[in-house]
């Protein structure tokens, strides 16, 4: 699920929110637990009235031999003098409706009973995982989102080590230039300098897989598109800006804090498919 462009810092409650819509761990138990309640739908069927309507239509058409006088007229006066009989076939159709509707119930079926009672567990099962599933998600992405945090911190602290030894090489560099130190005292400080500068890279690659953990944690799409900051250059963490997820500092835990999932509305529908037929 791609982020909507917007400079606002994603809050440890929105990133929660944005994975419980988009994780696809999460929709696929949603699915697998509608898939299931749909079974469960199709097992209680078997307990209504079973209606059976029927109709039929026949049409025949028949050929009926049938004797027909035929009369001979005189020619001159008109009248008739005599006739004779000849066989002819006449055709005859005949329509036939029927119509009835039956009507059955099953009192009981052992095998029908034992396929209700599997598809009312298979549902409580499904419902259950789901809820596991969306408290996983809830508690993988907390964990993500710390975890960015503390790289991003870590990263800081990183650029004033880098600052802080760049600094002291200054400082001694001009201090050589005008005889107070030996030239030798700054290679330590050199040295302090690279050590620093591998440690920032470090601690910015260790950053960026965290930002990469959290947005595989939420179920957002891609690396860049859709991220909230679209500035150029690169972020705090050394990340590309347009791949970060600007993050706002959590504040002190308190009962409030979206860290535990709300099974209350998927309980009463596990209960509800265990005490239904």
């Amino acid at each position: 699920m791609p982020l909507p462009a917007s400079p606002t810092p994603l809050t440890l409650g929105g990133a929660i929110a944005l994975a419980l819509e988009s994780q696809p761990s999460l929709l696929q138990a949603n699915a697998q637990q509608q898939a299931s309640e749909q079974r469960l739908n199709q097992a209680r069927s078997t307990y209504f009235p079973t209606l059976a309507p029927n109709y039929s239509y026949t049409n025949n058409y028949s050929f009926t031999p049938t004797n027909q006088f035929v009369p001979t007229f005189d020619p001159v006066t008109g009248q008739q003098t005599g006739g004779s009989f000849i066989t002819v076939s006449r055709g005859r159709v005949f329509d036939a409706r029927q119509g009835d509707i039956s009507l059955s119930y099953r009192v009981y079926d052992n095998t029908r009973e034992l396929a209700s009672r599997q598809s009312r567990q298979n549902f409580r099962a499904a419902t259950f995982g789901t809820a596991d599933t969306r408290q996983s998600v809830i508690a993988t992405v907390a964990s993500a989102y710390f975890q960015a945090l503390q790289n991003d911190a870590l990263v800081r602290v990183s650029n004033a080590q880098v600052a802080r030894a760049r600094n002291t090489l200054a400082v001694l560099e001009a201090q050589v230039e005008v005889g107070v130190a030996a030239r030798k005292d700054t290679l330590q400080a050199q040295a302090d300098l690279l050590n620093a500068q591998v440690n920032l890279l470090q601690a910015q690659n260790n950053a960026q897989i965290a930002q990469i953990q959290l947005r595989n944690a939420i179920g957002i799409l891609g690396t860049g598109a859709g991220a909230p900051s679209r500035s150029s250059g690169t972020g705090p963490s050394g990340a590309p800006a347009s791949t970060r997820l600007p993050l706002a500092d959590v504040p002190a835990p308190s009962p409030d804090t979206p860290l535990t999932a709300d099974i209350t509305a998927s309980a009463p529908a596990a209960a509800s498919a265990v005490a239904s037929p």
